[in-house]
C-alpha cells in the first residue's frame, strides 16, 4: 500500500513537471511565431572590464570578440589614463573592430580613471541620455537603437549594490568564532539596511523612464538585486523577464564565496519576445553574461 502511494505520488509530480514544461514552450512558440525581426542582446557586469588588463590578457575583451551579440551592453567598465593599465582608446582600438557605433558613460571620470557602462552596436544609437545617482559608483543611461524602420530604447543599469567585501563576510564561515561571527553580522545589516532604500529609488526612477519612453524598451543590466527584491518587481512589472520565459529553472548570474544569485537582467515590453535566453560561462568577472534574442 505504501508503494502504490509512493508511485501514485510520483506519477503525479512527473505529470505535474510535464504540464508546466509543455506550458512553457507553448507560450514560447505561441508568442513569437509571426515574427519577423531579431535582436541579439548581449548584458554583462565586467567586474572593472577584466580587472582592467592589459588587451593581449583581458579575458572579458576576448570573449567578447568572439561573441555574435548585435547589441552588447556592458557595466562596472574600468579604464585608465595611466598606460600601465588598460586605457579607453585600447577598448575603443579592440571593440571598433566589430562594433561600428557605441555609447560610453562614466559616473566616475577623474584624472586617474573612468568608471561606468558601455554600449557597443552594430545598430545606431541615437538620443543618449545619462541618469547619474548620488552614489558616484551606480549609473543608468538609454539611448535609442535604430533597426531599420524600428526604434527601440534601450536603459542600460549598474544598480546600487550592497558593496560587502571579503573583509565583512570572513567571520560567518565560523559559527564557533561567536563574537566575529555577531561583528560580520552587524557590519553586513549595516549595509543591507544603507543600500536597499538607495536602490529602491533608482529602480522608481528607471521605471518613470520606462514609462515614459515613446518605443518599445529593453531594460539590462546589474540589478544587484535578486527576483524576490522590490526592485527587480518593480522594474519588472508588465515586461517580458527573458530568463523566466525561457526556462524554469534558477539561472544565477553572479557567484561570490559560494553564493549564487540571479541580478543582472534583460526586460522587454510588447511586442519585443524574448525567444532565447542564456546565462554564458566564462571567466574575467564574478559576474556571467546574459545572452537573449528578442523577435517583434
Amino acid at each position: 500500500m505504501k508503494k502504490t502511494k509512493r508511485h501514485i505520488g510520483l506519477w503525479m509530480l512527473c505529470c505535474i513537471a510535464v504540464a508546466l514544461c509543455a506550458v512553457l514552450l507553448y507560450s514560447c512558440t505561441r508568442s513569437h511565431e509571426n515574427t519577423t525581426k531579431q535582436l541579439k542582446v548581449l548584458t554583462w557586469n565586467t567586474y572593472r572590464l577584466g580587472n582592467y588588463a592589459k588587451p593581449n590578457k583581458n579575458e572579458v575583451l576576448r570573449y567578447l570578440m568572439e561573441q555574435d551579440a548585435d547589441v552588447i551592453c556592458l557595466q562596472e567598465v574600468d579604464v585608465y589614463k595611466n598606460a600601465e593599465f588598460l586605457t579607453l582608446q585600447e577598448v575603443k582600438d579592440v571593440l571598433r573592430q566589430k562594433y561600428q557605433y557605441s555609447y560610453l558613460d562614466f559616473s566616475i571620470y577623474d584624472k586617474r580613471h573612468q568608471f561606468g557602462t558601455m554600449v557597443w552596436s552594430h545598430y545606431p544609437l541615437i538620443n543618449k541620455q545619462s541618469i547619474h545617482y548620488e552614489t558616484r559608483g551606480n549609473i543608468s543611461n538609454r539611448c535609442d537603437i535604430v533597426v531599420g524602420e524600428d526604434t527601440l530604447r534601450l536603459i542600460n543599469n549598474h544598480l546600487e549594490s550592497y558593496n560587502f567585501t571579503s573583509a565583512d563576510l570572513a567571520d560567518m564561515d565560523s559559527l564557533r568564532n561567536y563574537e566575529g561571527l555577531r561583528a560580520s553580522a552587524k557590519q553586513v545589516e549595516k549595509k543591507w539596511r544603507r543600500a536597499t532604500p538607495l536602490r529602491n529609488a533608482q529602480a522608481r526612477v528607471v521605471r518613470k523612464e520606462i514609462e515614459d519612453s515613446p518605443y518599445p524598451v529593453i531594460v539590462v543590466g546589474d540589478f544587484n538585486a535578486t527576483p524576490f527584491s522590490y526592485a527587480y518587481r518593480h522594474l519588472s512589472n508588465g515586461l517580458h523577464d527573458a530568463w523566466r520565459e525561457n526556462h524554469l529553472g534558477f539561472g544565477p548570474t553572479c557567484e561570490h564565496r559560494g553564493i549564487s544569485l540571479r541580478i543582472d537582467y534583460i526586460l522587454t515590453s510588447d511586442p519585443l519576445i524574448p525567444i532565447q535566453c542564456d546565462v554564458k560561462k566564462t571567466t574575467g568577472s564574478d559576474h556571467k553574461p546574459v545572452v537573449a534574442v528578442l523577435a517583434w
